[in-house]
């Protein structure tokens, strides 16, 4: 088998100051790896109380200004923004949301 068939997902790990600085990726397996630092709003809340690592990641989409969404293994999701967004954390709260592009 090559690399292709046991990778489910690969994104651009967007910086706060808006410039492609590294790739997040997960196989198959669940297994997950990143290059690069992701947005510090996410990478503070990981460290924090939260007490989440980057292989407990199983999808992550970052987008401009630190913005990101970011789904775990066990099934909880966590989103950010650079601003308050009412209509957006609405969305989130009210449907079941599988993926974020931003």
């Amino acid at each position: 088998h090559g690399a292709a068939t046991i990778l489910q997902h690969i994104g651009l790990i967007s910086s706060d100051n808006n410039k492609y600085n590294g790739f997040f990726l997960t196989r198959d397996s669940g297994r997950s790896q990143s290059s690069g630092r992701i947005p510090n709003k996410l990478f503070r809340r990981m460290k924090q109380g939260e007490r989440h690592e980057i292989g407990d990641l199983q999808y992550l989409s970052t987008g401009p200004h630190g913005c990101y969404y970011a789904e775990f293994h066990s099934g909880e999701c966590w989103w950010g923004s650079a601003v308050e967004d009412a209509e957006f954390h609405r969305i989130m709260q009210s449907w079941d949301v599988y993926r974020v592009a931003f």
